[in-house]
């Protein structure tokens, strides 16, 4: 979650309540103002990421236009970790180029 918070940083963007409320709550160092309808720290951790998974990749989609139309590819990764890890590094890539680090 870093990555999506340096990338909110970096851009002024700020996370839509639906995905500001499945960040864990033990991450509260991030910089993204807490949700004010938090899920229960009963929830269950794998299904918040699941449900993140499909977010995050949604996120980009809207934001990058090198993202646009690649939703099929998102929906289509066979586990939550694929698509969390596919989200994170799109994420880490965007980092870089706007931080003027992308070769």
């Amino acid at each position: 979650c870093t990555s999506i918070d340096d990338f909110c940083r970096a851009t002024g963007f700020n996370l839509p309540e639906e995905v500001r409320v499945l960040m864990p709550p033990e991450m509260d160092y991030l910089d993204q103002m807490p949700s004010e309808h938090a899920l229960s720290p009963l929830y269950p951790k794998i299904r918040r990421q699941r449900r993140l998974s499909y977010l995050a990749p949604a996120l980009i989609e809207n934001l990058e236009e090198v993202g646009k139309g690649i939703r099929h590819i998102w929906l289509n990764t066979p586990s939550t970790n694929a698509r969390l890890r596919g989200a994170l590094e799109r994420y880490d890539y965007l980092n870089n180029k706007l931080m003027g680090q992308f070769e």
